[in-house]
């Protein structure tokens, strides 16, 4: 048994070092200090090509101040802050969001609880134009992208999982599942 234990962690020590310097390689940009608002109450991040550069941006949405920025990427210690939208409680206080083209027009567009934001396309001439925003019937904590009908454009999944929203058919819900 000993012999067996010693085998063992002769083997598990190199492999948690080698995993250890795996881990090690992961670099930490800081994209604003501090966020706007508090901690409480982040939902995102949501992650597109907000600006069509050619790199990923980031939006996120803070409770406290009632705003969804998006963080316009210019190299790695350079994200420089926009308002996406200023919103009402019952949008700020949603916790999951999806970027992806609900209107199809070639912009990602960022989706939260309820409401979807749509990218105004010029965002690289005027990176502050703020968003339009349009309801739809999605809730719930999480929201995901993906293209539930095989269609080739991505729906939204959401009210916890219960419905997903067709972008090629106006957003009409269709459920998956019963309560």
């Amino acid at each position: 048994m000993k012999k067996e234990l010693l085998i063992f962690l002769t083997t598990l020590i190199p492999a948690i070092s080698s995993l250890q310097a795996q881990i090690n390689h992961w670099t930490h940009f800081t994209i604003d200090r501090p966020l706007p608002g508090d901690g409480w109450g982040t939902s995102g991040p949501g992650l597109g090509d907000f600006d069509h550069d050619g790199d990923l941006d980031v939006a996120i949405t803070r409770r406290t101040v009632k705003a969804i920025y998006w963080y316009q990427y210019f190299n790695d210690s350079t994200w420089i802050p926009h308002i996406l939208s200023l919103v009402t409680d019952d949008v700020v206080t949603a916790l999951g969001c999806a970027v992806l083209d609900v209107d199809h027009d070639g912009d990602p567009d960022f989706v939260n609880n309820k409401v979807w934001f749509e990218n105004p396309g010029d965002l690289n001439e005027n990176p502050d134009h703020i968003w339009a925003f349009h309801p739809y019937g999605g809730g719930g904590h999480d929201i995901v992208a993906a293209d539930i009908n095989g269609d080739g454009w991505s729906d939204i999944v959401a009210d916890n999982g219960k419905y997903w929203y067709d972008t090629s058919d106006s957003l009409r819900p269709h459920k998956i599942y019963d309560d």
